[in-house]
Parts: C-alpha cells; sequence; structure tokens
C-alpha cells in the first residue's frame, strides 16, 4: 500500500524477513509466500534530484495458543495462585464472570486471586490474536470447613444388624469408626452404610468427616438389647390414707413406666418401680405398670383401693317394750358397711344389714345387740339393751288391818317384772319405803286409812287397796308409861 510516485521511480525491497513481491514497482503490488513473524519491506521513490524511502512492517501470525486455566480446585484461604499456561501465540488476560476476588495482573497467566468470597468463582483464561479469540473456564471453590458431622440419633434394636443414619459429606469425605463393642460397618464412606455383628449393649461409634479445611466429628449409640424382663406388681392393695407406694419389681432389661388408666393419684416418678403415689382417691385406682424395649412390651395393672376410716357406729337408746318385734335405730354409715348381731338374749334380724331393720322374737328381759360399721381401715361398733317385759302380776294388798299405836307392816305381793309404789288414798303416814312391798309404815291417822298397791312395767299396771284401821294409843302403852 505504498503511495504513487508521481515525480520519480518507486521500488520494493525486503529489509527483512521473506516474501514474494509481485511487481517491485507497483506501489500496491500483492505479496506471497510472507515469512512467520516480523517482515519489513522498504519503499523506495527515486530521481536524478533525490531519494526518499519509507519502511512497513507486515507480521504473519499463527493460531493463538489454545488456553489452558488450569482444574478446578476448592480450597480455604481468600487467595489463590492462578496456573493457567502462557500464550506461545497470542495474548492472554483473565476475567471473573461470577463471584469476588481481586486480580493481581488480569495478563499474568500464574496471576494471584485475593479477597475471595465464599462459594464458587468463576474465572476465564482468554488467548486472542488476529486470528482467532480462544477461552477456557475455571470454577474455584471456597470452603471454611468441612461439613458439620451428623452421626444420627441412638438407636435401640432388637437385631444384630441396622442401618446408620449420618448425614451426608457434602465438603469433605466421610469415614465411620467402630469405637466400642463388635460392630463391623459394611461401607465406612457410606453415611447410611449397615452395620452387622452389633454385640449386646451399648456399641459406639463416630462419623468423621474431613477435608484440607479440617475435621468434624459426631458419635451415635446403638444399643443392642434382648427380650424386656416381665412386668410384676404383686396383690391389689388397700389403704386408708391418700398415699402409698406402688411395688412392682425393679426392671433390668427393659424400660418401665406406670400409667393411671382409672380413679385418682398422682405418680411422683413415672420410670420407679416402687413410685410414691400421692392424693389418692376414694374407691378403685388401677394403674398400669409396662416393661418395653425395641425387642418386645408387656404390661400388668395392680388396683389399690383407699377406704376412708368407718363411720363411727350408733345403735340407738336402750329401751324396754312389751312386745317381741321392735325397730332398731342404728346409723346410716357413710363410709364403711353395717352389721348388727346379738351379743346376749335372742332376736331375728329381718335385715342384718339394713341400720334401721326390724328385729323380732326377742326373748324376755334383756337382749343386747350390737351395731358394727366396718371396713378394711376398721371397725366401729356400738351396743343397744332391748329389754322385752311381760305384764306384772295381779297387784294384791293384803288383808285389811286394825291396829293401835299407828304403825304396822304392810303385805303388798311381789312385783316381780314391774315396779311397785304404795301410795295414801285416804289418812295419812310415812311409809318406809315406797316400792317395798313389805314396807313398814307409821304415823298412821286415827282412823281409817286407805292405801293403793300399785304394780306398772311398759304393758301394763294393777292396783289393789288396804284399809289399815288406827284405833288410837295402845292400852300396853299407858300401862307402860
Amino acid at each position: 500500500q505504498g503511495n504513487e510516485a508521481l515525480l520519480g521511480i518507486g521500488v520494493w525491497s525486503i529489509a527483512s524477513g521473506s516474501a514474494t513481491i509481485a511487481d517491485p514497482l507497483d506501489s500496491l503490488s500483492s505479496l506471497t509466500s510472507i515469512g512467520l513473524g516480523i517482515n519489513e519491506l522498504v519503499w523506495t521513490i527515486t530521481n536524478f534530484c533525490s531519494v526518499s524511502t519509507d519502511t512497513v512492517l507486515i507480521v504473519l501470525e499463527s493460531p493463538p495458543t489454545v488456553p489452558d486455566a488450569g482444574l478446578d480446585d476448592q480450597f480455604c484461604d481468600n487467595t489463590y495462585s492462578l496456573v493457567a499456561n502462557v500464550p506461545l501465540s497470542g495474548v492472554g488476560y483473565w476475567t471473573i464472570v461470577n463471584g469476588t476476588g481481586t486480580l493481581s495482573d488480569s495478563s499474568n497467566a500464574t496471576a494471584n486471586l485475593t479477597n475471595i468470597s465464599l462459594g464458587i468463582t468463576e474465572l476465564t483464561w482468554t488467548i486472542f490474536n488476529t486470528c482467532d479469540t480462544l477461552i477456557d473456564t475455571l470454577l474455584l471453590e471456597r470452603v471454611n470447613t468441612s461439613t458439620t458431622a451428623f452421626a444420627g440419633v441412638d438407636q435401640f434394636t432388637c437385631s444384630t444388624s441396622t442401618n446408620l443414619e449420618g448425614n451426608e459429606a457434602i465438603i469433605g469425605v466421610g469415614t465411620w469408626n467402630v469405637i466400642s463393642n463388635t460392630g463391623i460397618v459394611t461401607a465406612p464412606s457410606d453415611s447410611l452404610s449397615e452395620i452387622t455383628n452389633l454385640g449386646i449393649g451399648a456399641n459406639e461409634l463416630e462419623w468423621v468427616i474431613s477435608s484440607f479445611c479440617g475435621v468434624t466429628r459426631d458419635t451415635v449409640i446403638i444399643t443392642l438389647e434382648t427380650q424386656p424382663d416381665p412386668p410384676l406388681v404383686g396383690s391389689d392393695t388397700i389403704i386408708c390414707q391418700n398415699f402409698t407406694n406402688l411395688n412392682a419389681t425393679p426392671i433390668n432389661v427393659g424400660n418401665g413406666e406406670w400409667t393411671l388408666l382409672s380413679g385418682q393419684a398422682s405418680i411422683t416418678d413415672l420410670t420407679n418401680s416402687k413410685s410414691e403415689i400421692t392424693n389418692v382417691g376414694l374407691g378403685d385406682n388401677v394403674f398400669q405398670w409396662k416393661v418395653s424395649n425395641s425387642c418386645a412390651a408387656d404390661s400388668v395393672e395392680v388396683i389399690v383401693t383407699r377406704y376412708e376410716i368407718p363411720t363411727l357406729a350408733t345403735a340407738g337408746d336402750d329401751t324396754t317394750i312389751c312386745g317381741t318385734d321392735y325397730t332398731l335405730t342404728g346409723n346410716t354409715p357413710v363410709y364403711g358397711d353395717g352389721m348388727w348381731n346379738l351379743v346376749s338374749g335372742s332376736a331375728n334380724f329381718l335385715d342384718a344389714t339394713n341400720p334401721t331393720s326390724t328385729v323380732s322374737n326377742l326373748g324376755v328381759g334383756e337382749n343386747i345387740l350390737q351395731w358394727t360399721i366396718s371396713n378394711a381401715c376398721g371397725n366401729n361398733p356400738d351396743l343397744v339393751s332391748i329389754t322385752v317385759e311381760t305384764s306384772p302380776p295381779i297387784a294384791t294388798s293384803g288383808p285389811e288391818q286394825t291396829i293401835c299405836g299407828g304403825e304396822t307392816l304392810l303385805q303388798g305381793s311381789s312385783p316381780q317384772n314391774g315396779f311397785g309404789e304404795w301410795t295414801f288414798i285416804t289418812g295419812g303416814g310415812n311409809i318406809n319405803t315406797p316400792s317395798d312391798s313389805t314396807s313398814g309404815v307409821n304415823g298412821l291417822a286415827l282412823g281409817q286409812n286407805t292405801l293403793l298397791w300399785t304394780i306398772t312395767n311398759s304393758c301394763s299396771s294393777s292396783t289393789a287397796e288396804l284399809t289399815i284401821n288406827n284405833t288410837g294409843q295402845c292400852q300396853d302403852e299407858d300401862s307402860w308409861n
């Protein structure tokens, strides 16, 4: 592309490199067989006055070097040394496509990248020239630690094999280690591996996740259990207070737990075979003792019956009657059960459990009955006396008397099953013992004195009159004076 020689003659020449000039005298001549690299050509215009020259560089390039940005990588620090290839042909430069970071020299294949954020940073290494532009991508992941290891929750099993429950190692590599007992991990690098050959009792394992950033660990215990102990609670219990202790047999294999099925109570320690119970309600309170583990479960029930102290018994007032039948007057139990019993005498109860039962065939004389209110907490008895009387005997007062001196002995009949009493109808005097059928009497009034002898009981009464004529002072008495 030289300029036209308007004054003089122009000619092309090769200063360095190589090429074939089709027409050296043509300013616009074509070139062929151009050599790789820099080729320097000279355009010279001459005439008889002077010579003028100029040079031009024609560079023949090869395709750019194929870029290699390096292998994708994980790392912990916030700095990283890039390791791309140096271009043999073309010019290279770095570009941050995603993520954050600072390049020390974007045109340096081994530049340093600093201030790198956690996570993925995407870069490209580009090599270009006039022939082409080629790109390679590099993914860098900055992590700050290994995945936090979680070995799973503790397990209880009845089988000698089970599956582990570790978490996946997102960052790092996980490995199972057996710390105690005889378990064998089928695939130690599998977080969900099967474990076999478990020993009875606790088998402790460790799940370790490790990476170049560090190590995290967690342990899990897998307990191989045998059949649980049978639940034993003993006999049903009767109590009088509102508290007691349950009495199950302690458990060696398995876990025991109390449950209140019916009634009322507070269980102090649900897992204690001998737990105290308080606030126990009256009546039946049903408790369940359940023994279980991963192999089996069984339960039994026990009844704790609470009674109140029995009601204080009242059998009624003692009484005297004339017949052989009577309606009793015992009190109704609030707590406990009542029962009539014959202590002495004779009687037939229509209903011995009825506090107001009718009693028949009472014996003549005193009959002692007992009303007892009782339950498992005790007995409260009370006695009542029922005396059956017959009609009293017919009263007799003896023959009419004529006396002197104003005193004599009465001659009434015996009252036997009744009560006797002397009284004056007419006249007057002093009766020594009015209830004595043969009492003495003195101070009788002169003339006729009429006395009444009365025999009474609950059935009836009988009377008889006695006339005593007092003639006054006796003659013998006068002679004594």
